[in-house]
């Protein structure tokens, strides 16, 4: 019989280095997929945020002095959000009625939000703070 010396078994891996091939990259494209079905995305679409802040006053020489700041927020097809400034006029008028024939005394700070549900009826909301 023959006698062969014990070995460590960390001893006995051998390590191979081995290249595997890369993917293939996939050519450019323009095209935009859409993150959400239809009809998520026509709930996402049907979603507006108003931000207002407005006064009218009349000033010590009877002047009307009027100041506003409106931003509209509504998501686009691929479901990304954004905000874009727009005139106090756009604002409808069950946010905060910007028309006026008279200088009153008025001011608002405030959020609404208009959304259309999964049957096509309209809701609004309007947070004042």
């Amino acid at each position: 019989m023959e006698s062969r010396p014990a070995t460590n078994a960390l001893t006995s891996i051998a390590f191979t280095t081995r290249h595997l091939p890369l993917p293939q990259s996939f050519p450019p494209t323009t095209e935009v997929l859409p993150v959400y079905d239809s009809a998520v995305e026509s709930y996402l679409t049907a979603i507006k945020v108003y931000d207002l802040t407005y006064r009218r006053h009349r000033n010590q020489d009877g002047d009307c002095n009027v100041s506003s700041r409106l931003q509209i927020g509504s998501y686009d097809a691929l479901g990304n959000f954004a905000w874009r400034r727009a005139e106090a006029s756009a604002s409808p008028d069950w946010v905060f009625n910007t028309s006026y024939s008279q200088c009153s005394e008025a001011s608002f700070r405030g959020v609404g939000l208009e959304w259309r549900d999964y049957e096509g009826v309209q809701g609004t909301e309007v947070v004042r703070y």
